[in-house]
């Protein structure tokens, strides 16, 4: 049997989507087998995200390519056009936004 691990982030909770969403995976069918609600820690978002170079040059190449996809100019936002490390802003920022 699959299982997959859902993480509803802050806003969702500020918004007050929770119960929508759940909804929405019971819906299609899903089964929900268990919650756990906690504020995550900078070493629990961290293991999420991992800091392995093949990975975070991976989530830099589709930042890149996405700017270049909506013709943006990524030097001017992110200040490189390097796949390392754009990837590493990205996450940093994810890990901020899941803590924040």
């Amino acid at each position: 049997m699959e299982r997959t691990l859902v993480l509803i982030k802050p806003d969702a909770f500020k918004r007050g989507l929770v119960g929508e969403i759940i909804s929405r995976f019971e819906r299609v069918g899903l089964t929900l087998e268990g919650m756990k609600i906690l504020n995550a820690t900078i070493e629990m978002v961290e293991k999420h995200y991992p800091d392995d170079k093949n990975w975070i040059r991976s989530v830099g190449k589709k930042t890149i390519d996405t700017y270049e996809k909506y013709n943006l100019n990524i030097i001017e936002d992110l200040g490189t056009n390097d796949a390392l490390k754009i990837g590493q802003l990205v996450r940093k920022w994810l890990i901020q936004h899941l803590t924040s």
